[in-house]
């Protein structure tokens, strides 16, 4: 569905295509007879992210990676560089960032796309406040944190540790959205959009001619379907985590897709969800998650020394809410939203 307003000159248009086993939505300041094109750029690049990254795909690189363990593997450049960001930040985040995990998610029965889990395994109490989630046990648990991959740039090869699998899904999204965005913004001149792969997005300029920040709701945890507060950005990004989404039940135990490297089982921590806005789309998306593994005191703790310029609103199992951010953001950046505990840069 395009939906174009004043089609006769430029204007702000919009698209939305499945891809990725999520909905990719984005908005291009453009003329009628440019979008179709620009939608189809956007088109052609997700479907080739996810034949390249997927793990649900038989024909995938990453799963003809996945089966090439212990041994040195040519991959192409798109893999290259994703692996060489997720080294990156995974020693920026002291190893809470780890692509290694695969073995884990399998463990706590997520084998297919979430889209086919839930429907045999959806716990019906899904917005409890349970905080104990279910544990299984593996020989290889308190080993996987400390492997590594053993990436070369200049052959272009990767061996993994045997034994090991990689699962990108905690940075190929955001990944995807950045490498768009930058094509749309910066080689082919738009002015101004937001392209948003599933709550990882980035917006630039403004959403109207009078200067008006774009705004971006925030999802209520419990109640999915509403907002709970609003985000005003021109120019940034912003990416949200959370346990409840993506939560299962299993002969363990109920699960979810957020994996502690440390224990290699679903993170028992009290943050159920995290938002996080800066200016780099992939690093909000890091920051989400390592925040949710490791929980508010320590996850911030790391944010603090590693990143500076990103802000965030967690929700826990109690049902607060914290603000991380600068005083000048409350009301102007976040709007709309009821704080109970504020924590100042």
């Amino acid at each position: 569905m395009l939906d174009q307003v004043n089609c006769n000159s430029a204007a702000l248009q919009s698209d939305i295509l499945r891809a990725m086993n999520t909905d990719i939505d984005f908005m291009l300041w453009s003329k009628r007879e440019e979008f179709p094109g620009l939608a189809q750029l956007a088109r052609i690049w997700f479907q080739t992210v996810e034949k390249q990254f997927s793990r649900f795909r038989e024909d995938s690189e990453l799963t003809q990676l996945n089966s090439s363990a212990g041994k040195p593997t040519l991959i192409s450049p798109l893999m290259l560089e994703v692996l060489q960001l997720a080294q990156n930040y995974s020693k920026i985040t002291e190893g809470v960032f780890n692509p290694l995990i695969l073995f884990a998610l399998k463990k706590a029965g997520y084998n297919d796309s979430f889209e086919k889990l839930k429907d045999q395994f959806l716990d019906s109490s899904i917005n409890s406040r349970k905080q104990t989630y279910g544990k299984f046990t593996d020989e290889l648990s308190s080993e996987m944190f400390s492997l590594s991959l053993i990436l070369d740039s200049e052959t272009r090869t990767i061996q993994l540790p045997v034994g090991a699998e990689i699962d990108l899904g905690g940075i190929v999204k955001s990944w995807a959205v950045k490498r768009l965005v930058h094509e749309y913004q910066h080689l082919l001149k738009i002015e101004r959009g937001f392209v948003n792969a599933g709550g990882d997005l980035t917006v630039w300029g403004s959403s109207s001619d009078s200067g008006e920040p774009w705004l971006i709701g925030i999802e209520n945890p419990w109640q999915p379907s509403q907002d709970i507060g609003l985000l005003a950005l021109n120019n940034g990004s912003v990416a949200t985590s959370s346990i409840l989404g993506r939560q299962w039940s299993s002969p363990k135990g109920q699960m979810h897709h957020l994996i502690d490297p440390h224990t290699m089982q679903p993170s028992q921590s009290e943050v159920v969800q995290c938002t996080v806005t800066g200016p780099d789309v992939i690093e909000c998306e890091i920051w989400t998650k390592a925040i949710c593994i490791l929980g508010l005191e320590k996850g911030l703790k790391l944010l603090s020394q590693k990143s500076s310029g990103y802000e965030a609103v967690m929700f826990t199992t109690q049902k607060e809410t914290y603000f991380y951010g600068d005083k000048s953001s409350l009301g102007k950046v976040w709007k709309d939203l009821s704080f109970q505990h504020v924590l100042y840069k």
